[in-house]
């Protein structure tokens, strides 16, 4: 009897360490590894982030650099399609702000070789201005072929020799407006090569 008594004793102390082990298992906590919030510790998803638990370092750091990824490439498409809008409506200090950092050095060396000078711009205008050569420099053909035209004879003198001595006060935003059409065409034709992946 004694040996019954003794076996249902070591069962029943057998099943309260089981029931013991579940209760504190279910009542164990950790942290989850990417929100920190509590969680029970036999979690296999977040119930705060809804992301899976991993045990590894090694996998840790593959889901932290896989959602980067995917963020980094939604914030670029995000970026490049202000960029675009921002063109579509001409907004130059809005598409620079935009401009995704890959085309930042293509845009500046595109713009150092095609970008207009003040310098040369009243140089032309001191010597050739007449004949209307700054207006050719800066792009501005119609308005110099105008002026070439009528320079040719004295009634065209009397016209181009005002517009001549006006346009040294006006050449600075004249340059300023040039380079800044220049900026915008160089930007559009960036954005038409670009291919966001």
């Amino acid at each position: 009897m004694e040996d019954e008594h003794d076996k249902t004793l070591e069962q029943e102390g057998e099943l309260l360490k089981l029931d013991s082990k579940e209760t504190q298992e279910a009542n164990e906590t950790k942290e989850c590894i990417f929100c920190a919030e509590t969680i029970k510790f036999k979690a296999k998803i977040c119930r705060f982030c809804n992301r899976e638990q991993v045990e590894s370092k090694q996998e840790i750091d593959s889901v932290v650099k896989n959602e980067s990824e995917i963020e980094g490439k939604e914030a670029l498409k995000k970026k490049f399609s202000q960029f675009k809008e921002a063109i579509s409506q001409d907004d130059l200090s809005k598409a620079l702000f935009h401009l995704p950092n890959d085309l930042k050095a293509v845009y500046e060396a595109k713009l150092d070789n095609s970008k207009r000078n003040s310098t040369t711009a009243y140089l032309l205008l001191s010597f050739l201005g007449l004949l209307g050569a700054h207006q050719f420099y800066l792009k501005n053909n119609l308005v110099g072929i105008f002026m070439l035209i009528f320079s040719c004879s004295f009634i065209g003198l009397i016209i181009t020799i005002p517009v001549w001595f006006i346009s040294f006060f006006m050449l600075g935003s004249a340059v300023e407006q040039s380079n800044n059409s220049i900026s915008l065409q160089i930007l559009k034709e960036l954005a038409n090569s670009y291919n966001v992946a």
